[in-house]
């Protein structure tokens, strides 16, 4: 990388987005949501910094000034370990793009970024409660909800055509991946505690439940033929279950992983591909023979969080705060990107051709997947948004946003 192209990502992308302060509320509210995650403290230290009357833009220039410093410490061990050229750190301050070196004055300079200008609302189709996780059954009249709450375990289970509750049932503490059976009739939980659970759709009566592995999961799917069920989580395993009786039948090793973080099953069932982190080599896809259980290859993404294979399991997605990135299955190599900005969570449609976008505050994007053009954008007034779903035929996306769940005809979020 050209050091002013450094320059300019780690200023644009690393220090000045603190100036936005869209990260306090979101610090508060997650602090609240998931009190033992890590760093959940800073909560609590910015609410009392609020109270005793310390101004947002306050805090915010604290953490701007913090990010630069880190930087600038990062730069300099790296050059003495000769991990980088030499003299990156001279003259970083030059890279402030208000020109004034961070001097008082350079704040704000940032223009509001295009990609998060507020859009015009649309009536959602269906609004739940307590929704921090939610999906959408294969057929596309049911949706669940569960909340991401420490304490609360309850999934409601929603008509979308009648807007009536189904059902509610108590299911694990905590939950972190909630999805329906390819059928429909059967839903499972992954935990916190990485405890499983599989559950009757209709009745909610738990199917069976897995014994707690202290090891928080953190996605949860489906074989497509509905006789298996996955999690990945914190652990550098990817753990298969038979979906009826809950049994271990696979537990497949991530070479070199911290932890595993997604994963993914193509529609014909015959590759499975999970996400991962690996201090020595980063991001990292793996990809395995769903039959055999061989591992095929693994490769470098460019980020984590975001892993998703394409409907017919010719590209694999993946992304983070430097873009989304599509990439070849059978070699690792990287087809095509896109430079979006912002991205938390990124769900595509299962023609490939929409990619809805969310970050930790709002607003919420759709894109054109294959231009990368903004579509659509929906002011949530700051409020956090998590994971979107589109239903199997396109049809619809739920959306959890703000502790609400909302469920949208996509043809009329996308009409003008």
């Amino acid at each position: 990388m050209a050091r002013s192209t450094f320059e300019e990502v780690a200023w644009t992308e690393i220090i000045n987005p603190w100036m936005t302060g869209h990260w306090i509320d979101s610090t508060i509210t997650t602090s609240k949501m998931r009190p033992d995650d890590p760093f959940a403290d800073t909560g609590p230290v910015l609410e009392r910094l609020l109270k005793a009357g310390v101004a947002k833009d306050d805090i915010c220039r604290l953490a701007r000034h913090v990010s630069y410093e880190s930087c600038f410490e990062m730069l300099t061990t790296m050059e003495e370990e000769k991990l980088c050229e030499e003299g990156l750190h001279e003259g970083f301050l030059s890279g402030d793009p208000s020109g004034m070196d961070g001097r008082p004055g350079s704040w704000p300079i940032a223009k509001e970024n295009p990609q998060r200008k507020a859009g015009i609302s649309v009536t959602p189709l269906l609004i739940v409660a307590k929704a921090a996780e939610m999906d959408i059954s294969p057929d596309g009249t049911q949706v669940l909800a569960a909340p991401g709450s420490v304490s609360s375990g309850l999934v409601t289970v929603w008509n979308v055509n009648s807007k009536a509750e189904i059902n509610s049932f108590k299911s694990l503490p905590n939950i972190r991946g909630a999805v329906f059976s390819p059928n429909g009739k059967s839903i499972a939980i992954g935990a916190h505690s990485g405890a499983m659970s599989v559950h009757d759709a209709a009745t909610g009566r738990q199917v069976w439940k897995s014994k707690s592995t202290n090891c928080e999961i953190s996605d949860v799917a489906w074989t497509s033929d509905g006789t298996a069920v996955m999690c990945a989580g914190s652990d550098k395993w990817l753990n298969i279950r038979d979906a009826k009786t809950g049994k271990e039948i696979a537990r497949l090793e991530v070479d070199g992983s911290r932890f595993v973080s997604r994963v993914a099953v193509s529609h014909d069932g015959l590759t499975l591909a999970a996400a991962s982190f690996s201090d020595t080599r980063g991001s990292l896809a793996t990809f395995w023979n769903f039959k055999t259980r061989e591992q095929v290859i693994t490769f470098k993404i460019e980020d984590y969080r975001v892993f998703q294979l394409s409907g017919d399991g010719t590209q694999l997605l993946a992304g983070g705060s430097r873009g989304v990135f599509f990439y070849s299955p059978q070699d690792g190599r990287q087809i095509r990107s896109l430079k979006i900005t912002d991205v938390g969570e990124v769900a595509q449609s299962p023609d490939g051709q929409l990619l809805a976008v969310t970050d930790s505050m709002d607003p919420f994007r759709i894109f054109d997947a294959h231009t990368g053009e903004l579509l659509k954008t929906m002011d949530f007034k700051k409020a956090w948004l998590w994971k979107p779903v589109f239903s199997r035929d396109g049809k619809l996306l739920a959306l959890p946003a703000d502790r609400k769940g909302y469920v949208y005809e996509v043809d009329k979020l996308l009409a003008k």
